[in-house]
């Protein structure tokens, strides 16, 4: 959806009939991709369409929120007690600047398993820190969570106490729990770490989700109690088997919830690959957030025409009915320079585009000092003309390496080198790539049409393929000309003599 309405092409009413009606939760965004609302539904269709119908008396929070609203997105949940959840994870994530609620601190309950102790206890928390202690939840009340620790405790007779181990052992006298059954007593040491620790790996399983064992535990219990005549004792684990058997329900959604994290991480990585990847390269280059990013190539098979491609990206993901293709008309000849200035005089002075009104925040040329300053001459020449707005657009090159690879970028005469695990380096990469695709696949289709004739075409074994792998090694004329018989042969499916019929090709015409 976020892809939908960057391109342009989200209309609120068609998405809201579109909306499941099923429970989960919202999120609202603004025009810039910011989340400023989160909220969870049990029907998600009724729910999210009442913020769009007209006539309602809503609060003046709610108005401002709803005028800014541009598009929204859902994620469906098995349970409304499942969105609640999601929706206080989310709420406390992104904290969006209309939700009011649950900022707080308030939280649901989690069950910590304290197994950075000796002999580990079961404590209801609510919240989770980075520590040695193993956390699970949140769960949707405290009834819950009190349901099935004193069901754990008593099923498998852990400690409630605050003693330190080994230090106290021995120190005092059991408590009662260890009198009523509740408690193996650890501090008279009369159970083993290790012992204590089988207890404890079951105890895991169960909040894993692995709830057959205790079952068949406690019915054993109760079958040998029962057996023995002790009908008191095994009412007691009878009753216990009733209490996991109801919980069971409960948490067995805990499989559900690998699945609303994997969302969670998705978004989040989502959202690393695009905004945050904008705010970084932004950053680098030392300039307000570029927002629009706009990007330019030059494609031609070495011959008589050339063709420009314009790739746009929002907020670091590609707004595809904004991208342009341009034939150059003013140049003869591969003239990279040249061309790249046509195209960039074109778009500025928007010919024949009323889409093109709205300025980029950043302009990204496929190339190096040479391409940036005919651009940069570009610019200049239309600021003098009077559109001062011009000079404000930072201009960088994306520089690739000897192996066509991206490299860094070029800006303000000087080459920043970027780490290729960054974020933005990668964004930089996908753009550059996404620009040269877009432009060979302009050229190609009007090389199909018979629009295009190469140069290479009239060199005898230089078929389409090895054209096409040409263009794609050295990228101009110039540069398959200057190439030795060596270079030439490294190219896929060139053999040496047809390298050398290149070389004795240009060197008739020279």
């Amino acid at each position: 959806m976020a892809d939908k309405a960057q391109a342009g092409e989200f209309n609120i009413q068609e998405e809201l009939r579109n909306l499941p009606d099923k429970p989960g939760v919202y999120l609202h965004h603004n025009k810039e991709g910011e989340i400023i609302y989160i909220g969870k539904a049990r029907n998600l269709k009724n729910r999210v369409s009442q913020y769009f119908q007209t006539g309602r008396d809503r609060s003046v929070k709610i108005r401002m929120m709803v005028s800014h609203i541009a598009y929204f997105e859902y994620i469906l949940t098995e349970t409304e007690n499942d969105a609640l959840l999601l929706e206080n994870r989310l709420i406390k994530k992104y904290m969006p600047r209309y939700n009011t609620l649950l900022k707080d601190g308030k939280t649901y309950p989690y069950i910590k398993l304290t197994v950075g102790e000796e002999f580990p206890r079961l404590i209801k928390v609510r919240n989770v820190h980075k520590d040695k202690h193993k956390y699970y939840g949140p769960y949707p009340h405290e009834m819950i969570v009190n349901e099935i620790i004193d069901l754990l405790n008593a099923a498998y007779r852990l400690r409630t106490c605050n003693r330190k181990f080994p230090e106290d052992i021995g120190k005092k006298r059991a408590c009662l729990n260890y009198h009523i059954a509740r408690c193996d007593a650890p501090c008279e040491g009369r159970i083993s770490a290790e012992e204590y620790a089988e207890k404890t790996a079951q105890v895991r399983k169960y909040l894993d989700g692995n709830s057959s064992e205790i079952l068949q535990f406690l019915k054993t219990k109760m079958e040998e109690a029962a057996s023995r005549m002790e009908y008191e004792r095994a009412g007691e684990w009878k009753e216990l088997l009733l209490a996991a058997k109801r919980i069971k329900t409960e948490l067995s959604r805990r499989k559900d919830w690998k699945i609303l994290e994997q969302n969670e991480e998705k978004i989040r990585g989502e959202e690393m690959q695009t905004k945050g990847a904008v705010e970084e390269l932004s950053d680098l280059l030392g300039i307000p957030y570029a927002g629009r990013m706009e990007s330019y190539d030059i494609s031609n098979t070495s011959g008589s025409e050339s063709v420009g491609s314009m790739v746009v990206y929002v907020n670091g993901r590609p707004k595809k009915s904004d991208y342009r293709k341009f034939r150059i008309k003013t140049v003869e000849g591969p003239d990279d320079y040249a061309s790249m200035a046509e195209v960039l005089r074109r778009r500025l002075t928007h010919e024949g585009d009323s889409s093109f009104d709205c300025l980029p925040d950043l302009i990204l040329i496929d190339g190096g000092k040479g391409q940036v300053h005919s651009v940069q001459e570009v610019v200049e020449e239309l600021a003098e003309k009077g559109n001062y707005k011009l000079k404000k657009i930072p201009i960088c090159g994306m520089v690739k390496d000897d192996h066509h690879r991206t490299r860094g970028i070029f800006y303000r005469d000087e080459e920043y080198l970027m780490d290729r695990s960054q974020e933005a380096f990668k964004l930089v990469t996908r753009i550059q790539d996404e620009t040269h695709r877009f432009a060979i696949e302009y050229h190609r289709k009007l090389h199909a049409k018979g629009q295009i004739h190469s140069v290479l075409d009239d060199i005898e074994g230089i078929g389409p393929k090895r054209r096409n792998a040409l263009i794609r090694q050295f990228r101009s004329l110039d540069k398959v000309k200057a190439a030795s018989v060596e270079d030439l042969c490294r190219v896929p499916g060139m053999n040496k003599k047809a390298a050398q019929n290149i070389i004795d090709f240009f060197m008739q015409g020279a």
